[in-house]
């Protein structure tokens, strides 16, 4: 089993700019690397404990090998740029394995706490291709899936792109962004996979969303106050976005003017500074 910590900035694309992205953008990044059909289970207990703590358990298969990953949250509500832990082994089957969950969180949780055994909660499937950028200063894998998350009968579409560093300065993943942003629709991503899953479950997929709690400490930097403030709005702002433009929900207009309003008196306080 190995740990890692990954560094990624994730980008939901346009399904009516997916064409284009591909022509103007990403056929400029040379061939593809690898071309993979992937199917991943995502696991959690009935009252969803791993949920809850913000941890994910999922089993991936593709070409006939299992692979079991498990992911923290990471250090903040993801907006675009994510930063998390991960801890990823091949298994022996599509089912989890915890003894090679041992040195993971996720065996603390199991064990202290009662309820139910692990079920799969919802599935994702994906076209997944990939490439490797490198320049001066950094590496960068390149990944754009293509497919659907399912559950309970119900599915929603994705099509992101995720700008992974493997080596170098962070932000060439910005500098590529905005490179590839030129030719279609990008926008910064602000669900996972596995939140998109919990979504379906829980019946949110196109519902409005109010503002999340902003976790703020004594004796913080005021510049990562700052950067904290601005995530927030912009992540509800985001997580509004499809239920005015697709849904035309006036609930979720109402919070996407909220989310514009706090972004406001945010820039506005801090303007002297």
């Amino acid at each position: 089993m190995s740990e890692l910590r990954e560094l990624e900035l994730k980008l939901e694309v346009s399904p009516r700019q997916l064409a284009r992205l591909k022509a103007q953008g990403l056929e400029a990044l040379g061939e593809p690397r690898s071309r993979q059909r992937l199917a991943a289970t995502y696991f959690d207990t009935p009252d969803h404990r791993l949920h809850r703590k913000g941890l994910t358990l999922r089993v991936r298969t593709a070409d006939g090998r299992h692979v079991q990953t498990i992911k923290d949250a990471g250090e903040a509500p993801g907006i675009g740029l994510f930063s998390r832990s991960e801890w990823e082994t091949e298994v022996a089957g599509p089912e989890p394995d915890l003894k090679a969950a041992s040195r993971t969180p996720l065996k603390k949780l199991l064990a202290d706490e009662r309820g139910g055994g692990l079920s799969p909660v919802f599935t994702a499937e994906v076209e997944r291709t990939v490439w490797l950028v490198e320049t001066d200063s950094a590496a960068i894998e390149v990944v754009l899936d293509e497919g659907a998350v399912a559950a309970n009968g119900a599915r929603s579409r994705l099509a992101e792109l995720e700008l992974e560093l493997k080596g170098g300065a962070p932000g060439e993943l910005f500098a590529l962004a905005r490179r590839l942003g030129g030719a279609g629709a990008l926008k910064l991503g602000i669900l996972t996979k596995s939140e998109r899953g919990y979504r379906l479950v829980e019946g949110e997929a196109r519902r409005f969303h109010k503002a999340e709690p902003v976790r703020l400490s004594r004796g913080m930097p005021v510049a990562d106050a700052f950067a904290t403030l601005v995530r927030a709005c912009l992540r509800h702002f985001r997580l509004n976005e499809d239920g005015v433009t697709e849904a035309r929900l006036p609930e979720a207009l109402l919070q996407a003017r909220v989310a514009m309003r706090r972004l406001r008196s945010a820039l506005s306080l801090y303007r002297e500074l």
